[in-house]
């Protein structure tokens, strides 16, 4: 297996959002609960190297300077990641056993949240969410605050085992 040097935007595609402002303030930052410092695995077999660096309290992603990534919980047992290297982008996750999950809002749930919001979701290889840095943030909010039924799984990565 090989370890991949490229942002988390890229590994993720469509379970993020690139954005142009910030969603994680520093002071709000965490390390999100029970996350392991790890090896993680996407769906296509690489691998991405996650740990926890308490001195900036953040995450330093794919090892080698590839990126950084703030946590808050976002509510509903979610978190509210945003990674930023090549590009910003914000994500929504959640763990399952020791996997990091990334949720999106279903097609519907979304369309209302963008109209509710006054925010634009431009597809692509990553989502372009577009807005006012107010408008944003609360659609990430409602967007965490979603039932469940009304998220859909947008990606994970799979644990694999501790960094060596």
């Amino acid at each position: 297996m090989r370890i991949l040097v490229a942002p988390l935007a890229v590994l993720l595609l469509s379970a993020c959002w690139q954005v142009e402002g910030e969603t994680v303030p520093a002071e709000a930052a965490i390390r999100a609960e029970g996350v392991k410092d790890g090896l993680y695995r996407r769906s296509d077999g690489s691998e991405l190297a996650v740990r926890w660096n308490a001195a900036e309290k953040l995450y330093d992603i794919g090892g080698g300077g590839v990126g950084k990534a703030r946590a808050m919980p976002a509510g509903g047992g979610l978190t509210l990641v945003q990674f930023t290297g090549n590009l910003r982008v914000a994500l929504l996750a959640t763990r399952k056993g020791d996997d990091l999950v990334m949720l999106a809002p279903a097609p519907e749930a979304n369309k209302a949240l963008t109209a509710r919001h006054g925010v634009t979701v431009r597809p692509g290889p990553i989502n372009h969410l577009t807005g006012t840095p107010v408008a944003v943030k609360a659609y990430l909010a409602e967007a965490a605050a979603l039932p469940a039924a009304q998220l859909v799984e947008a990606g994970r990565l799979k644990f694999v085992g501790e960094l060596k």
